[in-house]
């Protein structure tokens, strides 16, 4: 078997990429690739993998000045577990480096539109392979860079559902009636995310007394600013007068189970502009996994989501920051059954052409074989 190192950054919260991550090394053709996973922290997602029976590793890093030494930790475990091929998910330059140094071919995983920086495109000329998760996303790194774009290939995110999904009755854990009606957003919380709208949508539908609003997804601790947001999304829902109506659930491993019960699945992601460039979404997994399971989606036209929804067939698409738009959208899937039947079959007939895990995991082991057979070790 080919030994792969995983080298994964987040471990405390798990959210489209981690999951894909995790969605990959679950469906690898283990008979011929060894998955070894390494995290820059701990959480719940090594923890799981651990559990799992996958071998991880945590090297954990304190602060930049440590960088150094984490990449040459890096190169010991390499050398150690007789690594033939590192797949960072993300541009991890430390990554990068350690391969560089041992000689070992290099892919990355790009799945964001945030601001990109110097040390990322050397990240892209250092690797064989850069997989991007959606055409957007490739479109905006390489706008600058044209000569950049060879390194590319578009590989789309993929979700796996099991057969026998468990059940999560949350109208039961939560106390609602059993026709009570859910709109749910599945994201980790962070500005660019426009969870704020998704709230506001909820304050335009509040007359609607059988409608419920559910939040998943977690707070980096550690950063200041996604832990400032989460709080205000906390006041406006009280201010909104949503409070026994608007459920903050955090992240949860029966996600997929709870999406399949929901009415709706509402997607707010937005183009956050800073000071050193702009932020949105570079795909849209959660949209993916709610077309697997038929629930219908309202998702905003931003990033890489153009790509995966044909609007009016597989899903609605409106514009971002605009609650208005959203509680439009949601209230027409609501009351209109043959709509939301019509969004609920082409979903999965889009999820099927396009976003199967087989489909998925082709793509990316061809991608393996191609840069292998192409790797010279000397």
């Amino acid at each position: 078997m080919t030994p792969i190192a995983y080298i994964e950054h987040l471990g405390e919260v798990i959210g489209g990429g981690p999951m894909s991550l995790l969605t990959l090394v679950r469906n690898l053709d283990r008979t011929q690739y060894h998955p070894i996973l390494v995290f820059l922290s701990d959480g719940p997602l090594p923890q799981l993998l651990s559990k799992e029976g996958f071998e991880v590793h945590i090297l954990p890093r304190k602060h930049r000045l440590t960088d150094p030494i984490l990449i040459l930790k890096l190169c010991r475990l390499f050398k150690q577990r007789r690594v033939s091929l590192v797949h960072a998910n993300s541009l991890d330059i430390r990554a990068g480096l350690a391969a560089f140094i041992c000689n070992i071919p290099l892919i990355g995983h790009l799945r964001v539109i945030f601001p990109f920086t110097g040390v990322d495109r050397l990240f892209v000329r250092m690797a064989a392979c850069v997989i991007s998760v959606s055409d957007a996303v490739k479109n905006h790194f390489c706008k600058n860079h044209p000569s950049l774009r060879a390194r590319f290939t578009t590989v789309p995110n993929s979700v796996n559902i099991p057969e026998n999904l468990p059940p999560a009755d949350i109208r039961k854990e939560l106390h609602l009636l059993p026709n009570a009606r859910i709109v749910g957003a599945v994201s980790r919380i962070d500005p660019w995310k426009g969870l704020h709208t998704f709230v506001e949508m909820a304050g335009k539908l509040k007359r609607h007394p059988d409608l419920y609003f559910l939040l998943l997804g977690g707070v980096d601790q550690a950063d200041p600013d996604a832990v400032a947001y989460n709080a205000h999304l906390q006041t406006l829902v009280a201010d909104l007068g949503l409070a026994t109506r608007f459920f903050f659930l955090g992240f949860r491993s029966d996600a997929l189970g709870i999406i399949r019960e929901m009415d709706v699945l509402a997607v707010s992601s937005r183009v956050l502009q800073t000071s050193t460039g702009l932020k949105t979404e570079g795909f849209g997994r959660v949209i993916v996994e709610a077309m697997a399971l038929g629930v219908p989606v309202v998702a905003t036209r931003v990033g890489g989501i153009p790509e995966i929804i044909e609007p009016g067939i597989s899903g609605l698409l409106i514009p971002p920051d605009d609650p208005g738009a959203m509680a439009q959208s949601v209230e027409s899937i609501l009351t209109n059954p043959i709509l939301s039947q019509k969004l609920s079959d082409g979903g999965r007939r889009r999820f099927q052409a396009h976003y199967h895990i087989r489909t998925h995991i082709r793509q990316i082991q061809a991608c393996y074989q191609r840069v292998l057979s192409q790797s010279d070790p000397r």
